[in-house]
């Protein structure tokens, strides 16, 4: 039922769409006997088009998700009991084999390898249920599996979660599957704008994993820029703006112990 609302709200809240349904509304309506309060609408439409477009809202509007936490520093732990990589929703696969697909996290898979073989004895843990494309059965956590054995990548070493649908059911369906004891350390990896709700959602079922933020949108050091690139901001303001709808409703509904949780690592 949650996944049900929640898409229904988000077909009609993205920016992407919605700004640009605004325009045709307000177009239309000039036509009408509403034309006045057409071109109000066009008029407001119009000029968030343009500033999306030109201005770096997106980027702004990121910094506070993405900017949170430091950059993993592997030199800060000693031990590593186990090592946690959340499924993107999309296909894993265009950095590893150059499918071009939305949202792949290849970038996770390589941080895993890198991750797992540093720490040779810590679990591996994949999850991920969605199916990514209509014609494939296989769950992501499947598709990570494969792509990281056509990487030669030791494949024994992972758990696949494969049933969860949403962060929520990441965090509840990977702890009853591998069963983390207090006092062990656990590292989380997924893209730096998804990190806060990620965090919160693993902490409110008592888990307390060290932020691993990888896939960033504008990474550390990026400059601001002032161009015309309405296709390109637009996409990364539907990805900003679904993350911070996402972060509210976790915390209004208990999914999430804190609306910006602190990166505190587990004691070695």
């Amino acid at each position: 039922m949650y996944e049900f609302f929640a898409e229904s709200f988000w077909f009609w809240a993205d920016p992407a769409r919605a700004v640009p349904g605004a325009v045709i509304l307000g177009t239309v309506l000039l036509w009408t006997r509403w034309r006045r309060l057409g071109r109000v609408v066009v008029t407001l439409g119009a000029v968030v088009l343009f500033a999306v477009a030109t201005l770096p809202l997106a980027r702004w509007l990121a910094a506070p998700l993405e900017q949170r936490y430091a950059q993993f520093d592997p030199d800060a732990v000693a031990s590593v009991d186990g090592i946690i990589v959340l499924g993107a929703g999309a296909a894993v696969t265009s950095k590893l084999t150059a499918v071009p697909v939305a949202e792949a996290s290849g970038e996770r898979l390589l941080k895993l390898m890198e991750l797992g073989e540093r720490y040779p004895q810590a679990v591996l843990v994949f999850t991920g249920g969605g199916a990514p494309r209509s014609n494939d059965p296989r769950s992501e956590a499947e598709m990570a599996r494969d792509d990281l054995a056509a990487l030669h990548f030791d494949v024994t070493r992972i758990v696949l979660e494969n049933k969860s649908l949403n962060t929520y059911e990441n965090a509840l369906f990977s702890k009853r599957l591998v069963k983390p004891q207090p006092g062990e350390t656990w590292l989380l990896i997924t893209s730096a704008i998804h990190m806060p709700r990620s965090l919160g959602a693993f902490r409110a079922e008592g888990w307390d994993v060290v932020p691993v933020p990888v896939e960033y949108l504008y990474p550390p050091g990026t400059p601001f820029l002032i161009t015309f690139d309405p296709v390109r901001r637009f996409i990364a303001l539907s990805r900003i703006t679904h993350e911070w709808i996402g972060l509210l409703a976790y915390r209004v509904l208990g999914r999430s112990d804190s609306l910006f949780p602190p990166a505190r690592a587990a004691a070695n």
